[in-house]
């Protein structure tokens, strides 16, 4: 996880950065296609991520989502949809997302491993049934 190499100090400035969401079972948090504009983190809850009807991962407590959009610039490119009863995500704007991108290495660090590996997963082809 992103967070998990971050120290107590570097991660209480995400409280400063973020605001607090909570969504119902059924919501989408991140609709394909819209306009990245910021970045999350799942506090509580459990998510799954889908494309096009497809589901190609879920989303668990402490995980990260959204940073795809915001490193590569444009539209979300998939949904994410609340599948436990409600969920709690911390939410922090393009900004926010941005500054500690530059003032966190363990967070950048941990920001382009994952988008890298969620990319691959995206451009994974589906396979037959």
């Amino acid at each position: 996880s992103v967070i998990e190499h971050m120290t107590s100090s570097q991660l209480s400035s995400f409280a400063i950065f973020g605001k607090v969401h909570t969504f119902k079972r059924g919501q989408h948090i991140v609709v394909q296609g819209d306009e990245a504009d910021g970045f999350y983190i799942l506090l509580s809850g459990h998510l799954t991520v889908g494309i096009e009807g497809r589901l190609i991962g879920e989303v668990s407590e402490g995980d990260v989502f959204g940073e795809l959009g915001l490193l590569e610039g444009g539209a979300r490119e998939a949904d994410v949809t609340v599948v436990s009863a409600d969920a709690e995500v911390l939410f922090m704007s393009t900004r926010s997302f941005q500054h500690l991108l530059q003032t966190v290495p363990a967070f950048a660090w941990g920001i382009w491993e994952t988008a890298a590996s969620r990319r691959e997963l995206i451009r994974r082809p589906t396979t037959a049934p």
